[in-house]
C-alpha cells in the first residue's frame, strides 16, 4: 500500500508530468468558435460545412477541396484518376438532404455522381445504404452516368455494411484541409474558419489527434508513470459515461430540469447543470450519477434527509431550453448491465 502511495505522489508532483499534462489540457480545452455555435458532433452541421468546402463558394478555393478529398478516397481507382486530370470543365452541383442523402454531388458535364453518407456519431440503420443506392439509380438511370458511393465516418468507426460504399474518414478531410491552409494565397478569414473546424474535429475525437496521442504515449512509455496510472485506474470512482455522450450531442454546459414532488407536497422544477467534466451540478455540488444527484442532492435539499430510492434513468431529465427529454434508449446504461454479469 505504501509503495503504491509513493508511486502516485511521485507521478502527481513530477515536474515533467505537470508540463505534459498542461500541454494536453491546452490541446483538449482550447476554446473553439464552431463549438460555441453548438456544432459539436451534429452530423447535419458537419455536412453543411463539407458542402461549403466542397462547393465553388465564397472561399475562393473552387472545387479543389472536393477533388483532393476524392483523390485520397480513390487513390487506387485508375478510371477516377484519369477523370481528375482530364475532366472537362463544368459546374459541380451539391445537394444537401436530397432524398435524405447527406451529400449528393453531380458533375453533369462528365457524367459522374458522388453520394456521401456522413456518419459522425449515429450508426448505420438497417437497409439505409441500399435504399439510397436504389433512389440514386432511379434518379440517374443513364448508362453514361457513373455513380460512386462514399461512407464518411470517424477514423475508428465500423466499415459500411455494403461493399459498394468506399470507406473514408475525417483524417482524410484533415489532410486535405491542412494542405489547403498551407497555401499562402488563402484568405485569412477562410484559413481561420478551416483551422477552427480542424480543431473541432480533434477535440470531438471525430478524427485522430496525433499531437495528443504522442504526448500521452510519452507518459505511458515510462514504467514508473505507467504503474501510477494503472493504480489510479484500478481505484477510479464510477463515472457515468452516458453523461459524457449527452454532453457531446447537446453541447456543454447543459442545463437540465428534474421535477420532484415531495410526499404530500407540490411538484417543483429543479435546475441541474451538466458540465464539461461529465458531472451533474446542483446547488454548486457535483454528483457523478443521476442516482446520487436525486438521493444526496435534490431529496436532501427538499426533505432535509438523503433518499434511498433514486434511479439512474436519463428520461427523468428534460433539457431546459427545448423541453426535450433525455433518452435511455439512445444512451443505454452500460455500467449496470456490466455489473450484473
Amino acid at each position: 500500500m505504501n509503495n503504491n502511495l509513493e508511486k502516485i505522489e511521485s507521478f502527481i508532483f513530477n515536474e515533467e508530468i505537470k508540463k505534459k499534462l498542461l500541454s494536453i489540457s491546452k490541446i483538449d480545452n482550447k476554446v473553439n468558435l464552431l463549438e460555441i455555435t453548438g456544432m459539436g458532433n451534429q452530423e447535419i452541421k458537419h455536412s453543411n460545412v463539407l458542402s461549403w468546402l466542397f462547393g465553388d463558394n465564397n472561399h475562393q478555393l473552387g472545387n479543389s477541396v472536393f477533388f483532393d478529398f476524392l483523390k485520397l478516397v480513390y487513390e487506387d481507382e485508375e478510371t477516377l484518376n484519369k477523370y481528375f486530370y482530364l475532366r472537362k470543365k463544368g459546374k459541380i452541383n451539391i445537394y444537401r438532404e436530397r432524398f435524405h442523402i447527406d451529400l449528393l454531388i453531380e458533375d453533369v458535364t462528365n457524367g459522374k455522381v458522388f453520394v456521401i453518407e456522413n456518419k459522425v456519431d449515429a450508426l448505420e440503420s438497417k437497409g439505409q445504404l441500399i435504399k439510397y443506392e436504389n433512389k440514386v439509380r432511379k434518379l440517374y438511370p443513364s448508362e453514361n452516368c457513373e455513380i460512386y458511393f462514399i461512407y464518411l465516418s470517424k477514423y475508428n468507426s465500423k466499415p459500411p455494411s455494403r461493399v459498394i460504399w468506399e470507406s473514408a474518414n475525417y483524417d482524410m478531410i484533415h489532410d486535405v484541409l491542412e494542405r489547403t491552409i498551407s497555401d499562402l494565397k488563402i484568405d485569412v478569414k477562410v484559413k481561420f474558419t478551416i483551422e477552427s473546424y480542424l480543431e473541432l474535429l480533434k477535440k470531438r475525437k471525430i478524427m485522430r489527434n496525433k499531437e495528443l496521442e504522442e504526448l500521452c504515449e510519452e507518459i505511458w512509455m515510462k514504467k514508473e508513470y505507467r504503474d501510477a496510472l494503472n493504480i489510479l485506474i484500478d481505484n477510479k470512482p464510477k463515472i457515468d459515461e452516458r453523461l459524457i455522450k449527452v454532453g457531446e450531442k447537446y453541447g456543454l454546459p447543459l442545463t437540465l430540469i428534474r421535477e420532484y414532488r415531495p410526499e404530500g407536497g407540490v411538484k417543483e422544477d429543479h435546475e441541474v447543470v451538466l458540465k464539461e467534466d461529465g458531472l451533474l451540478y446542483f446547488d454548486n455540488t457535483a454528483y457523478p450519477t443521476p442516482n446520487t444527484l436525486i438521493n444526496n442532492g435534490i431529496r436532501f435539499k427538499v426533505n432535509g434527509k438523503k433518499g434511498l430510492s433514486g434511479n439512474d434513468r436519463l428520461s427523468q431529465f428534460k433539457i431546459k431550453n427545448t423541453g426535450e427529454k433525455l433518452s435511455d434508449t439512445e444512451f443505454p446504461n452500460v455500467y449496470k448491465r456490466n455489473q450484473k454479469k
